[in-house]
């Protein structure tokens, strides 16, 4: 089962109601809480739990090799999110508008835009009996959420089985 709680703004008790209702569930079954607020992670205030796992997040973001480039401005062209612009004989990219789609890396005919990992965050994991906890937490400064809010999704389904309870804490304006 997946439970999400979830509010079209802030400060309205999901995180009051998230954490209580998985700590209430953890006593007869297993829960995992995932506080998918990664510009703002509270939940932890409120739980407890020994760290387990750790990891860096990234995102992919394409690194222009200039040496086989034709300046053709295909890559300028194909990105629906103006995360490159060509400029006279440079090619420029903007990592924070960059929405890793790869049209540009897949498109580019001379290999010249390489995807790369950046860092954006972090992931953890704390344990606390038959009681999981997972933390997004995003860089300082980073614009873009959803990439982080997507691995720690995919780090719970991918980790927890279909006999767990999997409680999301939603991020404030998620509709």
């Amino acid at each position: 089962m997946k439970i999400t709680i979830a509010s079209g703004k802030g400060g309205t008790g999901k995180t009051t109601i998230s954490t209580n209702l998985s700590l209430y569930l953890a006593k007869t079954a297993e829960v995992v809480l995932a506080d998918l607020d990664v510009e703002e992670p509270n939940s932890k205030l409120f739980v407890q739990g020994d760290l387990v796992f750790e990891k860096a997040c990234n995102k992919m973001v394409p690194q222009w090799e200039r040496e086989e480039c034709i300046l053709c401005g295909n890559c300028e062209e194909v990105c629906r999110f103006n995360a490159i612009i060509k400029v006279g004989d440079e090619i420029l990219v903007f990592p924070e508008l960059c929405h890793s789609c790869y049209a540009c890396s897949e498109l580019c005919t001379t290999n010249s835009l390489v995807m790369m990992p950046q860092k954006i965050g972090e992931l953890k994991h704390f344990r606390s009996k038959n009681f999981d906890f997972i933390e997004g937490r995003l860089d300082i400064g980073e614009e873009q959420a959803v990439p982080l809010i997507s691995q720690v999704i995919e780090y719970v389904d991918e980790n927890f089985s279909q006999d767990t309870i999997k409680l999301f804490d939603a991020p404030p304006g998620t509709s």
